[in-house]
């Protein structure tokens, strides 16, 4: 439950300071339920631009950065690294996630990358470059119930406090 929390945390914090993305989702939201349907489970697959904000504020603001360590059992290697039997590793995900190598613009909060040339990628961990969770047997076993419950709230939360705020008023 803090792992989202201070995930809603950052989105409210994103949406706020990029107002074009919080009218595209605000647009999506009413579009694709109606206005003044409360969003609910079955929906989330209805509402790309939900999933794809999600996934950018997860990709720039991930509540465990540095994944659980690991040790491997064997020696191994990685790439050009040799790894001696019972080594300590931790991942840097949140460098996968933002490594300009690998990334257009890092550093930017756009979520329609998840849309156009990152389409493919999920949080399940099918790409490596980005595991908010983890990934394999050690990977976060929260993951299944963490997206609806912030894909709900996210949405009920622009839907009913943000939303109001289309007016003039802010």
């Amino acid at each position: 439950m803090d792992a989202v929390a201070r995930s809603m945390d950052w989105a409210i914090a994103d949406l706020v300071n990029h107002r074009e993305v919080q009218k595209k989702l605000q647009h999506e939201l009413d579009a694709g339920l109606g206005p003044g349907t409360q969003i609910t489970e079955p929906d989330i697959q209805k509402l790309p631009y939900l999933q794809a904000v999600i996934k950018e504020v997860l990709r720039l603001r991930m509540a465990a950065p540095l994944l659980i360590p690991h040790m491997n059992i064997n020696d191994a290697k990685l790439w050009p690294y040799d790894i001696p039997a019972e080594t300590k590793i931790t991942v840097n995900a949140w460098w996968l996630a933002n490594n300009p190598t690998h990334w257009t613009n890092p550093g930017e909060f756009r979520p329609e990358r998840f849309l156009e040339e990152e389409s493919h990628v999920e949080v399940n961990g099918n790409n490596y470059r980005y595991i908010p969770f983890g990934v394999g047997r050690r990977g976060c076993p929260g993951t299944m119930l963490a997206m609806p419950m912030f894909c709900i709230t996210l949405g009920r939360s622009v839907q009913n406090f943000i939303s109001s705020a289309r007016s003039d008023r802010v």
